[in-house]
């Protein structure tokens, strides 16, 4: 695989430096309509939110919440494993993917759990079985708090929102100034992805490009959605605003069964955060998944769908 991977990067590498970006962007835009077709994804619009749709007509519906940066797209990999029990619901996250990028709103976890709230209860799906993913999982948690009954399940995957003061998460850089997500050039990129992902996918060059580029432009929209979810937080002294802003606590009154799956080498929100959620929530089950680091659906998309579908069909 390793030898295939050098010979695209050296048929990449001819392509003149100006046409590499535009054939990154073609060829992403191909690979996500052909990957929805296949899976029979079609793109809805409803209460403001922008999100695909796979119903095969399954009896039980899975919600799935991507993470900061991400788009419902995130979820193409894993919904080939995931569409075959459930039918799928993957929204835009307000503020993120296709949705509308509003700087006069103030994107806080509560407002965007009560958005995909709505929505869900919109489009009239009881008692849905929910994933989120990192700040997804922030969201899902907000969703779960603000009506208990509503999740037939609740998997958390290497969530946010979880905070030790003594122990460093990205919350710590972020706060020191060091946003790996506002990045301003190629090399910050490369040097993203290898913290977000200890087992990365081939990304071949223009794609990755593409997709560096579209972060640099969407620097200061990223550093006003941190800011925002970070309720103006500015320092690690203001213990009252970050146990307010935590869900170290909160998650007692979750009743749902919970599954919590950790990446082995999550480096944003490292696996001993675990024994926060592990001992305050009654009914869960945690996975420390070996190898792999935050961005699971990316880097183990049939190992984490497969933990999540042996979870529900447990219950």
């Amino acid at each position: 695989m390793k030898d295939i991977e050098i010979l695209f990067d050296r048929m990449y590498s001819v392509i003149p430096d100006k046409l590499q970006k535009p054939i990154g962007a073609f060829a992403l835009d191909k690979f996500i309509k052909i990957k929805r077709k296949l899976l029979g994804a079609k793109e809805k619009f409803t209460g403001g939110i922008h999100y695909l749709e796979i119903d095969r007509g399954h009896p039980e519906t899975l919600l799935l919440i991507h993470g900061f940066s991400d788009s419902k797209d995130g979820f193409l990999e894993p919904a080939v494993y995931l569409a075959k029990k459930f039918n799928l619901i993957i929204p835009d996250l307000p503020g993120f993917g296709s949705n509308e990028k509003d700087e006069t709103r103030t994107y806080s976890t509560y407002e965007i759990g009560k958005s995909i709230l709505e929505f869900m209860e919109g489009l009239e799906i009881l008692n849905p079985h929910i994933v989120g993913i990192s700040l997804g999982a922030a969201i899902a948690m907000e969703v779960v708090l603000l009506k208990l009954e509503y999740p037939k399940s609740l998997s958390l995957i290497s969530p946010a929102g979880f905070f030790d003061a003594d122990k460093t998460c990205i919350y710590h850089e972020i706060l020191e100034g060091n946003n790996i997500f506002c990045i301003e050039g190629p090399e910050d990129y490369e040097g993203f992805l290898n913290r977000v992902m200890e087992n990365r996918p081939y990304i071949p060059a223009p794609i990755k490009l593409h997709l560096g580029e579209m972060m640099i432009q969407e620097r200061e929209w990223l550093e006003k959605m941190s800011t925002d979810l970070l309720g103006g937080l500015t320092d690690l002294s203001e213990k009252e605003k970050i146990a307010e802003l935590s869900y170290n606590h909160r998650v007692e009154n979750i009743i749902c069964p919970v599954l919590l799956v950790w990446g082995e080498k999550d480096s944003l929100f490292p696996p001993h955060l675990s024994e926060i959620p592990k001992s305050k929530i009654k009914n869960s089950k945690l996975v420390i998944l070996p190898n792999l680091g935050h961005a699971l659906h990316h880097e183990g998309p049939e190992v984490f769908s497969r933990e999540v579908l042996k979870f529900i069909e447990a219950l």
